[in-house]
């Protein structure tokens, strides 16, 4: 547990998905955590917490030990200033290393793949396992949005046996409307949330588009908050990223 210290921490808009960075690089995930519940508690609109390595090389590493794309993509507007820029950010467990940076098109993030393995599984019913680098994907289609969208999608995670150690999503996706609705459950710290914003699930579908097609997809997708993200894949899908909106909604203090 940590006690008697003073956290400062930003909360940023990367199209939805209210992201809370911390200015410090908390190593130890009992310690995370318990600064992730309390950050939630305070602020009920934030989906997840990450936090920022100040005194070393750029580095997120997420409260749960994940991977996320929108707060790599807020994590790059944060090092930058939201001024345009590239860098090299450490994510997930801190091996891996994406470019990132600002844009007049807005924050953007490369997003890692698995290595050695086909990343886009096809099943039954239409629906597609997708699995990224600290994060796995149940990419299924719908006409309409769904209701009682957490309790679906643990029911699909249970029925398909979707399993990753770090992270699990379930990616409702309406492809006549290109928009999705995304449920992410973060096993670490058993959070499970309806996103408002999904980057790694943006790429999740274009990815099951350019294995479709197989080709090159780029694709812009509709998320909850309604704004978009656009997902970009090469044909060998072996490269991938996101790109969109990010805002910061205020400055703030943690004392624990």
């Amino acid at each position: 547990m940590i006690s008697n210290k003073n956290l400062t921490y930003a909360i940023y808009h990367p199209a939805g998905n209210a992201t809370a960075l911390v200015d410090d690089l908390i190593l130890d995930a009992s310690q995370r955590q318990q600064i992730n519940d309390l950050i939630l508690a305070k602020h009920p609109e934030v989906e997840q917490v990450g936090f920022l390595a100040s005194k070393t090389a750029p580095q997120l590493l997420m409260a749960g030990g994940e991977f996320c794309g929108n707060a790599t993509r807020s994590a790059a507007f944060a090092y930058l200033d939201g001024r345009p820029g590239k860098m090299a950010l450490k994510v997930y467990d801190g091996l891996q290393t994406v470019q990132a940076g600002v844009n007049e098109a807005g924050a953007w993030s490369e997003i890692p793949l698995l290595t050695g393995n086909e990343p886009v599984m096809p099943l039954a019913n239409g629906y597609y396992l997708v699995r990224l680098a600290g994060i796995t994907h149940l990419v299924v289609p719908v006409t309409t949005k769904p209701t009682g969208l957490k309790e679906q999608a643990l029911a699909l995670i249970k029925e398909y046996q979707v399993d990753d150690p770090d992270c699990v999503g379930v990616i409702f996706v309406d492809y006549q409307l290109n928009a999705i609705y995304p449920v992410v459950l973060v096993k670490a710290i058993q959070t499970i949330f309806a996103e408002t914003a999904c980057g790694s699930g943006t790429v999740a579908v274009a990815l099951v588009s350019a294995f479709k097609n197989q080709r090159a997809c780029a694709l812009n997708l509709e998320q909850p908050s309604g704004e978009s993200i656009t997902a970009k894949v090469n044909a060998t899908m072996t490269e991938a990223s996101i790109i969109g909106p990010v805002s910061v909604l205020g400055h703030y203090t943690l004392t624990i």
